[in-house]
Order: C-alpha cells, then sequence, then structure tokens
C-alpha cells in the first residue's frame, strides 16, 4: 500500500480522528512494516505493524476473509473487541499477464480522498510499550476490481468509518463488511519497481500505459 498524506491535509480528510504526530511518507508499505491505524474506541491515529502470525503455525497473516473471520482461531477473538481503521493513499495488487505478474495501483475516483480498510488487530506489552499489530479484511471485488484480482479489502466510507470503531454487533459488523458499489475505484498499471520493499519514491505511483491488443 502507499501512504503520502501529511498532517494537517489528512486532518481536513478525516477530522473525527485525532492526528497527534507528522505521519510517515512511504509510496511502498509492505508486511512487517508501520501502517496508519486507529484502534476501536480510541478514535486516535498510531502506528501498527501490517500482519501478525497465526494462531498455531505462526505463519504471517496480512488479510483476513470477512466471510469467516468470526470462525478462525486467528480472528474470532479480536474482530468484537479489537477493530481498527488502516489509512492509506491508495493500495497495489498483482494481475497475471501471460508468464508474468503486473503490479496495479488502486484508489478512489476521487483520488485525493484516503482509503480507509477496515481491519483487526491484536496488541502486546513488550519492554515497557503497547505495541499493535494488525490484519486488513477482504471481501469479494466490485466490478472494476474483479478485472485484477478475485478479492478486494473491505473499505469503508462516510459514517460507517466511525461506527466500525463502536461497540457493535456481529449482524452490523458482517453489513459494514460488504463489497464496494461497481464504478468507484481508480486502477492503473504501475511499474515493477514496486515489486521491491527497499524502492519508496513518488515515481511508483506513475501510471504505464497499457499494452496495446490485436483485437
Amino acid at each position: 500500500m502507499s501512504f503520502s498524506f501529511k498532517k494537517e491535509g489528512l486532518k481536513k480528510k478525516l477530522p473525527d480522528i485525532e492526528i497527534n504526530f507528522e505521519p510517515i511518507i512511504s509510496y511502498n508499505v509492505c508486511p512487517t512494516q508501520a501502517v496508519h491505524g486507529v484502534a476501536q474506541g480510541k478514535k486516535q491515529l498510531g502506528l501498527m505493524t501490517w500482519g501478525f502470525p497465526a494462531y498455531g503455525s505462526g505463519k504471517l497473516l496480512i488479510n483476513a476473509r470477512s466471510e469467516t473471520v468470526f470462525e478462525k482461531a486467528s480472528f474470532k477473538y479480536d474482530i468484537l473487541p479489537r477493530r481498527c481503521l488502516i489509512i492509506a493513499d491508495s493500495f497495489y495488487e498483482w494481475k497475471r499477464e501471460g508468464k508474468d505478474k503486473m503490479p496495479y495501483r488502486i484508489l478512489w475516483k476521487n483520488q485525493e480522498e484516503p482509503l480507509v480498510f477496515g481491519g483487526i488487530y491484536k496488541e502486546k506489552v513488550e519492554g515497557g510499550m503497547l505495541l499493535q499489530s494488525c490484519v486488513i479484511l477482504t471481501t469479494e471485488p466490485n466490478a472494476e476490481m474483479s478485472t485484477v484480482h478475485n478479492r478486494a479489502p473491505v473499505l469503508l466510507q462516510g459514517d460507517d468509518q466511525m461506527e466500525w470503531l463502536e461497540n457493535i454487533p456481529a449482524s452490523r459488523i458482517s453489513e459494514l463488511m460488504r463489497p464496494l458499489p461497481d464504478d468507484s475505484l481508480h486502477i492503473y498499471k504501475v511499474s515493477n519497481a514496486v515489486n521491491k520493499r527497499t524502492n519508496n519514491y513518488p515515481e511508483l505511483h506513475r501510471e504505464l500505459p497499457e499494452q496495446p491488443t490485436l483485437f
């Protein structure tokens, strides 16, 4: 994913969230790195680690399927008390094209608005500090997202964002994890430089032209 918002600009876009530090700009946020999140009941922006270990195996998890989140051991104890918002300007997804997988950048059609993912988190105290780690919930893709991938992140808009952080029943949580309406996302191809996690610069957002087809 990518995060390029500065403090004052983000405050204007998300006025219900308290922001007390200058966010970390990163054009290539990868699993195990810090993401900007808001924990349930706090409404204050903080940093979380993207990904936590699966129950039993210890495998790193970065996503959770909304359809089974109330059942899976790695998530079922967190979905009610520990939901979070994860903020980004866009995210990357890879589409198979022939023998290659090509990266695409995905953002709102209104490209200035932040993406607000629905997620869940875990926390622990280590060295006297509270550490939080999170995963992003996924759902069925809308029409344009289905051209790239068979899953999509849960994206929250408007009043749904703050409601996600409240003490709400499982039935309402399930409703909020619905797919996006069609024709709401802007998707375009970017350089495979984004595949290397040490690459981190604004040019990663640059759109690549689609290759012409024979028909």
